[in-house]
C-alpha cells in the first residue's frame, strides 16, 4: 500500500511539476528561436527508464546508485531532475551519506509548488536557506502581483539546505500542453526563488547568483550581473526562448551507465542531467515539437545564456 501511495505521488508531482496559471496571469505570446548549439555543450542526460526498472525497481536506489557512480567519473556539474525528498528517515539518511561518503560537487536540485507542503524540516530551516541563498522581494521594485506565489511546496531534504546545494524552482507557463516559459523568478513568502535554469545558466556563464540586480522599466526588467544583462518581461520571463531544430543531446539509460554500457566519453566540461523517463510529462514547443520537462529545463537555461547581452 505504501509503495503504491508513493508511485501516486511521483505521478501526480510529475503532471504538476510545470503548472498552468489562470488567463488573467498568463503570457499570450509564445516566441521560440530556432538555433542549433549542440556543438557548443556537453550535455548527457541519464534517465531512468522501463530498463532500468527491469532490473532495479526502487526508484530511488537506482538514483543512488548512479549518484555514487558520478562521484568516481570527470564532469562539470550535476542537475537532479528528479525530487530527492523524503519523510523515510533510512532513505534520508541514505543520502546524506552518499553525498557525504562521494567526492560529489556542484549539484542543482529542484523545488516546486504542490497541493501540499513536502518537507523533512521546518520552514525555519528553509528560511534560513533563503536568507544566505535567495532574495528578498523589498530588496527590489517588484511588481509582485504578475509573479507565481507559492503557497504549498516540496522541497529536497533539510541536508541539502544545511550543505547550501543549489536550489531552483521548475514552474512554468503551460496551457493546454503547450510550452510557453519559465519565470527566473516567483514569489515564495517574502523571497524570489530563483528558476533551475537561471541558476544553470549562470553556473555556465561563470556568474554569481549574489551579484545580480534587477531594474524595474514600466513593470518589464533588466536583469544584469556584472556586464551581462537579460531582458524580462513582466512576468519576469526572458523574450524568447531558443530551442534547437531536433533533440540534440544523448540519452543513456540508467541501468547501461551502472554497468559501463555505454558509448560516452565524460570529461571536465560534461553537464550530467538525471531524470525520470518513464512518466515525464511531454509538451509541446511548436506545432510539430513536442519534448519532455527534463529538456524543457536545459533549453530553457541555453536560452538564458543566449539571451544575455553586453
Amino acid at each position: 500500500m505504501f509503495k503504491k501511495k508513493i508511485k501516486l505521488i511521483f505521478l501526480l508531482l510529475l503532471i504538476l511539476l510545470l503548472l498552468n496559471c489562470n488567463n488573467k496571469n498568463f503570457p499570450q505570446k509564445r516566441i521560440f528561436k530556432f538555433l542549433n548549439f549542440s556543438n557548443n555543450y556537453n550535455i548527457v542526460y541519464i534517465y531512468y527508464d522501463k530498463k532500468t526498472k527491469k532490473q532495479i525497481n526502487k526508484r530511488r536506489e537506482a538514483i543512488i546508485r548512479t549518484l555514487k557512480k558520478i562521484s568516481k567519473i570527470k564532469y562539470k556539474f550535476v542537475v537532479m531532475k528528479y525530487f530527492i525528498s523524503s519523510k523515510n528517515h533510512n532513505e534520508e539518511i541514505r543520502i546524506k551519506n552518499t553525498f557525504r561518503n562521494t567526492k560529489l560537487t556542484n549539484i542543482f536540485l529542484q523545488m516546486a509548488n504542490w497541493n501540499k507542503t513536502t518537507f523533512n524540516g521546518s520552514i525555519s530551516d528553509i528560511t534560513k536557506y533563503m536568507k544566505n541563498n535567495w532574495f528578498e522581494i523589498t530588496n527590489f521594485h517588484i511588481n509582485s502581483k504578475y509573479l507565481f506565489d507559492i503557497k504549498k511546496y516540496i522541497f529536497p531534504d533539510k541536508y541539502f539546505l544545511s550543505e547550501n546545494k543549489k536550489i531552483g524552482h521548475v514552474l512554468a507557463y503551460i496551457k493546454n500542453k503547450n510550452f510557453y516559459n519559465i519565470p527566473l523568478f516567483v514569489k515564495f513568502n517574502k523571497f524570489l526563488i530563483p528558476s533551475l535554469p537561471l541558476l544553470i545558466a549562470l553556473k555556465i556563464k561563470k556568474l554569481e547568483l549574489k551579484n545580480l540586480k534587477i531594474k524595474n522599466i514600466n513593470n518589464n526588467y533588466i536583469i544584469q550581473i556584472k556586464n551581462n544583462k537579460i531582458q524580462l518581461d513582466k512576468f519576469m520571463c526572458i523574450k524568447i526562448n531558443i530551442i534547437p531544430p531536433q533533440e540534440t543531446f544523448p540519452v543513456i539509460s540508467m541501468i547501461d551507465f551502472l554497468n559501463k554500457n555505454i558509448n560516452y566519453n565524460f570529461d571536465k566540461n560534461t553537464i550530467i542531467v538525471i531524470g525520470e523517463g518513464i512518466m515525464q510529462p511531454k509538451f509541446n514547443l511548436t506545432n510539430d515539437k513536442i519534448i519532455d520537462s527534463n529538456h524543457i529545463v536545459l533549453y530553457n537555461a541555453l536560452s538564458i545564456v543566449e539571451n544575455f547581452y553586453k
